[in-house]
């Protein structure tokens, strides 16, 4: 039976947990069939957009990451039908949690949905897997090199010892392990493959959370970008202050949300990225009033900076570049309030706040 015949079969039926029969009537789907009809459907999720609603910045196909674990799903998923043809006892397959994992719908699984059921189904072949691939397995344990930064995988040698690895190796491959070989084997693998599977868990939740709040920033950084781009205009065609102080508010905002973009990007734990949540709305703010605090010492010749002086007001190029320094840079802020306070201080009173703090 061709694939498209299979798939012809598989559209015909209604009812997911339903196989038709010759002649009319239903029976409850064997493993095999239930798993055929999982895959037929999985195959055609990772080939097809299907029914995904398209984004602005999508094309509704599925991502790399959904399609490499939806091959993975199917691989397991070909590993379990092989393991239930050559088992002596094909009813101990038949189980609920087996079933229920093939009941599902892959064309409407997400990343995160997928990698669940890729990491059940992992363990289902583990608990059902014979000599031969309990030890093909450990001995891709024992290859396993060191992984990547960005992989989430445990060793061996991270949970357990290395000589036991050897040891399991050894009887495996002389085709002679015992029943406590075996039940210690699978043990230690699904320790392993549980770890694996929360390191995974916990790194795709940190970049599902940088990447949802990175276009919240965005959301924030983008009318920014437009404000200054019309201040600027306004600024080079008129000598209106108001332009000027239009330049230098949205010069700071933007440069203290890119500050904080910046910032984001560099965050890995998911406690310090929801830290800056609540910096979301006031980053732009603090730059604004840091911009302007600029402006103000720079109109008042309090503070003679590079491209301004202290004769005429300074132009609008020097005040958005002092603008976004100041709200970007907080070093930058805080050294121009430095400078000013402490020109302002009589020369007794420094020396005496010098002579304090070496004291």
């Amino acid at each position: 039976m061709t694939a498209t015949t299979e798939m012809e079969e598989t559209e015909r039926v209604n009812d997911p947990g339903l196989i038709p029969l010759e002649g009319g009537g239903n029976r409850s789907p064997a493993f095999d069939d239930l798993a055929r009809a999982f895959q037929i459907e999985l195959r055609r999720a990772m080939t097809s957009p299907g029914k995904r609603r398209l984004h602005l910045f999508t094309t509704g196909s599925p991502s790399p990451e959904l399609r490499r674990v939806l091959a993975r799903i199917d691989r397991y998923t070909s590993e379990l039908r092989r393991l239930h043809d050559a088992n002596a006892r094909p009813g101990d397959f038949d189980i609920p949690r087996v079933r229920d994992l093939f009941m599902g719908s892959p064309s409407g699984m997400d990343v995160l949905t997928a990698w669940v059921v890729a990491d059940d189904l992992k363990f289902e072949v583990l608990d059902r897997a014979d000599d031969a691939y309990l030890g093909v397995l450990l001995a891709r344990e024992a290859g396993r090199q060191d992984p990547l930064p960005e992989m989430q995988v445990a060793r061996w040698t991270d949970c357990f010892a290395e000589d036991e690895l050897a040891a399991l190796m050894r009887a495996f491959q002389a085709g002679t392990p015992t029943e406590e070989q075996r039940r210690r084997a699978r043990a230690c693998l699904r320790s392993l493959y549980l770890r694996s599977a929360e390191l995974g868990n916990l790194g795709r939740a940190r970049q599902e959370t940088r990447a949802r709040y990175l276009v919240r920033w965005t959301q924030v950084l983008l009318p920014l970008v437009v404000s200054l781009g019309l201040a600027l205009y306004g600024a080079s065609v008129s000598r209106s202050s108001f332009w000027r102080l239009m330049v230098v508010g949205f010069a700071g905002a933007l440069g203290s949300t890119l500050s904080g973009v910046l910032q984001v990007r560099g965050l890995t734990r998911i406690t310090a990225l929801r830290s800056v949540r609540a910096g979301l709305f006031t980053q732009p703010l603090v730059g604004a009033a840091a911009s302007l605090f600029i402006f103000a010492l720079l109109a008042s010749h309090l503070l003679v900076l590079p491209g301004t002086n202290s004769s005429t007001p300074p132009d609008w190029p020097a005040l958005a570049t002092y603008g976004f320094l100041a709200g970007f840079s907080e070093p930058f802020f805080f050294g121009a309030v430095r400078r000013i306070t402490s020109s302002s201080e009589p020369a007794g009173a420094t020396r005496g706040a010098e002579s304090r703090e070496q004291g």
